[in-house]
């Protein structure tokens, strides 16, 4: 109720703290009584749970918040699950290829379960809506993530939960009355990490031959062209290019030894080829341009709110051929009208297209 006792002599300072309230110094004196103000910094974090929201210090689960605003603006990323990645504790997303577009697994804690396959994946509700995967979503309409990471979560969504919730809540239209613009962008360039370097053609040849005078001087050939035929050509391949590889280009017949183009027939028949192709130059890019464009409308009319946002998105594969390129375009729309005893709210799911290929030719 409040009451308290303490010994000692009048005047001698006492430190009074309670939890959830601020720790408060006062001087013992007869009929003291203290006022202990409540903090505020942890205990009103209102968090996402279930089919609402509810105070940090009532919980008693495990959960996590993440900073979208640091998260999804400080990584131009396409896809909101790849955005994730070590951005919560517990939460690991792994890509099983590089492709763009291509599904990240996610897992809560690990794997949970090694009865089946598709099994140990979170249960993804977005709006209070069960979804497959956060892939249609745009981070710019992103206003907060939270991660149920224990088991505790089934009590509200059931067996499903049994591996964690993410729970995503869109952004609502502005309070304010008045409509207003924002419009964001992104663009950059990408490129292989690491490429191997290759041998040039004379050096392999010279390699090869080497190991096969150690193994008894047996002749070695690639599609019928003997290299110890193939070596002189290759040589001087070398020497009129000045070591410089070539790309892409239509194939030129031999001449002369001063311009010995790149094939020759010999004597016998046979064709040897003998060019050094720049092989990482022809096959990858390396300055693959990405883009990305948010623009969203948003305002309030009298007991009306509503939010129009629209969002493309455009990446470039590495390979020049056959690359993956994906552009993603989305709108998404939210009218929310508020009533005298309730609010409804009436959200779209965001719509995205996966435009073809471009065309490429050589």
């Amino acid at each position: 109720d409040g009451h308290f006792s303490s010994k000692g002599a009048a005047g001698t300072p006492r430190v009074i703290s309670y939890v959830g309230y601020k720790t408060v110094t006062e001087a013992a004196a007869a009929d003291m009584m203290v006022y202990m103000q409540p903090t505020t910094e942890m205990l009103n974090e209102l968090v996402a749970i279930g089919y609402g929201s509810q105070k940090r210090a009532n919980l008693t689960g495990a959960v996590s918040t993440v900073d979208v605003s640091r998260t999804m603006e400080s990584r131009p990323v396409t896809d909101v699950t790849k955005a994730l990645q070590g951005a919560v504790p517990g939460l690991s997303i792994t890509t099983s290829t590089g492709e763009i577009g291509d599904d990240a697994t996610m897992r809560v804690r690990g794997l949970g379960t090694l009865s089946n396959d598709q099994s140990s994946a979170p249960l993804i509700v977005v709006d209070g809506v069960v979804v497959d995967d956060l892939a249609f979503l745009n981070g710019d309409d992103i206003a907060e993530i939270s991660v149920l990471k224990d088991a505790a979560s089934a009590s509200i969504y059931g067996t499903r939960a049994a591996f964690g919730v993410i729970l995503v809540t869109t952004k609502n239209p502005d309070k304010a009355d008045r409509i207003s613009v924002s419009y964001s962008n992104n663009f950059g360039w990408s490129q292989a990490t690491v490429l191997p370097e290759f041998m040039t053609t004379a050096n392999d040849i010279r390699t090869a031959l080497q190991s096969d005078y150690r193994q008894g001087g047996k002749s070695t050939e690639i599609f019928g062209m003997y290299y110890d035929k193939v070596l002189p050509y290759a040589e001087a391949w070398e020497r009129q290019n000045g070591g410089v590889k070539s790309g892409y280009r239509e194939l030129m017949p031999f001449q002369s030894w001063d311009n010995v183009g790149d094939y020759a027939i010999l004597e016998d028949g046979s064709m040897v080829r003998y060019t050094d192709w720049d092989v990482t130059g022809i096959l990858y890019n390396t300055a693959a341009p990405s883009q990305k464009h948010n623009v969203s409308l948003e305002g309030r009319s009298g007991r009306a709110a509503y939010r129009l946002s629209f969002g493309y998105d455009e990446r470039q594969g590495l390979m020049n051929y056959n690359r993956d390129d994906e552009a993603l375009h989305g709108q998404r729309q939210r009218d929310n009208r508020h009533h005298e005893m309730a609010q409804g709210r009436h959200p779209h799911q965001l719509l995205s297209a996966q435009l073809p290929p471009a065309q490429h030719t050589a």
